[in-house]
C-alpha cells in the first residue's frame, strides 16, 4: 500500500511539473496572468539578485539556453525558485554540485531526484524531460510537509 501511495504521489508530482513546464513554454513571461510568478535571466540583475536562491546561483550552467523562474508561496504551497535548462538531459554536474555543497539525496524516481539542503531547510528537485530535452533544478522553501 505504501508503494502504491508513493507511486501515486510521484505520478502527481510528475504531472504537476509537466503542466508547469507546458504552461511556461507556451506563455512565458507575457502571459498577462498576474500570479506573482517571475520569469527572468541573469541580465535582469535586480530580479536575479533579489529572487534567486544561492543554491541556484551557484549551480553549473549545463546549457547555454536557460532561464530562471520564481513562484511565490501561495496558500500552503512552498516558495519555489528554479532554473530550467533547454537542449540537455545530462544532470551529472548538477548532482556533483549538490553533493559538493553538502546536500543529501532523499529519493529518486524515473527522471526525478529529490534532495535536501545541508541544513534541511530547502527541498531540491532535479528533473529531466528526455523528450523535451529539458532539465530543471527547483528549490522549495520550506520543504513541503509530504517531503
Amino acid at each position: 500500500m505504501a508503494t502504491l501511495y508513493r507511486l501515486l504521489q510521484n505520478l502527481l508530482m510528475g504531472c504537476l511539473i509537466a503542466v508547469g513546464l507546458l504552461w511556461w513554454f507556451s506563455t512565458g513571461s507575457d502571459s498577462g496572468f498576474d500570479s506573482g510568478i517571475e520569469f527572468y535571466t541573469v541580465e535582469d540583475q535586480a530580479l536575479y539578485e533579489t529572487l534567486t536562491d544561492d543554491i541556484v546561483k551557484g549551480a553549473p550552467r549545463i546549457s547555454t539556453n536557460y532561464r530562471f523562474v520564481y513562484y511565490p508561496p501561495q496558500g500552503s504551497a512552498s516558495e519555489v525558485i528554479a532554473v530550467y535548462f533547454e537542449d540537455t538531459t545530462d544532470v551529472t554536474s548538477l548532482r556533483d554540485y549538490l553533493i559538493s555543497i553538502g546536500c543529501t539525496l532523499d529519493r529518486t524516481e524515473v527522471n526525478v531526484e529529490n534532495w535536501l539542503s545541508k541544513d534541511k531547510t530547502k527541498a531540491i528537485t532535479i528533473f529531466v524531460d528526455p523528450k523535451g530535452k529539458t532539465v530543471g533544478l527547483e528549490i522549495r522553501l520550506p520543504p513541503p510537509s509530504w517531503w
